[in-house]
């Protein structure tokens, strides 16, 4: 048996989770733009540091939307 959700509700549980997946977009494209930036401007050829770079960005990035959503200002 299903319980059916209202219109409002329906709408509030639709926009929580687009809301989500805009945060993880937003979090993929920081990350990626946060790590080719470092590369380039460090010129950076190794791959194991490459690597290093973009998990480094992929932490900053979530650390920046954590603040973000949390209404925190750096």
């Amino acid at each position: 048996m299903s319980i059916e959700l209202t219109p409002e509700e329906q709408a509030k549980q639709r926009q929580r989770k687009e809301m989500t997946q805009a945060l993880e977009s937003w979090e993929k494209n920081l990350a990626t733009k946060l790590a080719e930036d470092k590369i380039a401007k460090r010129k950076v050829t190794n791959p194991k540091k490459i690597q290093a770079y973009q998990k480094d960005a992929k932490q900053s990035s979530k650390k920046i939307l954590k603040a973000f959503d949390d209404g925190m200002i750096f």
